[in-house]
């Protein structure tokens, strides 16, 4: 099945009024797939985020330490493309956030594809590090490898800027490829992570089942990342079983019905195929909308009963 990826210059945010609409970002096109909007320029820098579990300790623009996540088997994951103006920052920001309390929470930080991730992050960015600061969350940067065909050397340097200047615990790393050719790609590039940060947690998200070999490179695999109707028939890898290390595995669901019963079955399916980290947004919601969605308190609890069961 394929991956909801990013196009030609996705995710691209931009600065926007409270009242403007979301900026660019994936938009649902006839039959489930995604199309990009034409790119716009940004006048300042954009920022992918996901919440996650902290294997370091970000530090915020001033310099401080930021305190770190406990290690966990999962939580609830959030990639947050929108940019962060004020009223993004006083609410979207926050009530992401806010889920922080009841379970792990891992937020995917996307200056314009990771083009621009450059020390240090523009003001509007230091202001939404300073609300992602709590002590259940943490960053990764977002960087994209084209199924495994861009040069690893047109991005070393983000990879370099997110572990060096913006207090990442790990890189996120978007279309990525699941055959088992692209293996000895992808190993090069979590060593060039480990290398500039040696805890650094690596994500490869195919969106879709892949290769166990890929367990012995990143930390965390991305399995399914599509609409709720191909969640439906959706077969995952043999290896996840419901005995692996459900803090490898990750699965997002898309266009969910916007009552609690839909979130739920969800949440409980991801689970039942042994996976830790999860994302369920409803048919209001999407990466760029400037609101969470209407069950996201509820979704963060759902996640953390989950993980309070014995396996």
């Amino acid at each position: 099945m394929p991956t909801l990826a990013r196009s030609a210059g996705w995710p691209h945010c931009q600065p926007a009024s409270a009242s403007a609409s979301p900026g660019p970002g994936r938009q649902r096109a006839a039959g489930g797939q995604l199309s990009a909007p034409k790119p716009q320029m940004l006048s300042g820098r954009s920022l992918l985020v996901t919440l996650g579990v902290g294997l370091l300790q970000p530090t915020s623009s001033s310099g401080a330490a930021f305190a770190a996540a406990p290690l966990a088997s999962g939580g609830l994951v959030y990639p947050l493309y929108v940019y962060p103006t004020k009223a993004a920052v006083a609410g979207v920001y926050r009530d992401v956030v806010k889920a922080a309390a009841i379970t792990p929470l891992t937020v995917i930080v996307n200056p314009d594809n990771g083009d621009q991730a450059a020390c240090p992050p523009n003001t509007d960015w230091a202001a939404a590090i300073e609300v992602l600061r709590h002590p259940n969350v943490t960053t990764l940067g977002y960087v994209h490898s084209s199924y495994g065909k861009r040069p690893l050397a047109e991005y070393r340097r983000e990879i370099a800027a997110y572990t060096s200047c913006w207090g990442v615990g790990g890189i996120f790393v978007d279309e990525a490829a699941s055959a088992t050719s692209a293996i000895p790609y992808y190993k090069s590039v979590a060593q060039t992570v480990r290398s500039f940060q040696k805890n650094a947690t690596v994500w490869l998200n195919p969106g879709t089942a892949t290769d166990h070999g890929y367990l012995s490179i990143a930390d965390v695999l991305v399995q399914f990342e599509s609409p709720a109707k191909a969640f439906g028939t959706y077969t995952p890898p043999s290896y996840l079983n419901g005995t692996a290390d459900p803090s490898r595995c990750s699965m997002m669901v898309l266009d969910v019905d916007s009552g609690d019963n839909g979130m739920r079955a969800a949440v409980a399916k991801i689970q039942s195929f042994g996976c830790g980290w999860v994302l369920v947004l409803d048919r209001t919601t999407s990466y760029t909308t400037d609101h969470v969605p209407t069950f996201w308190q509820d979704e963060a609890e759902a996640v953390a009963h989950v993980h309070a069961q014995p396996r």
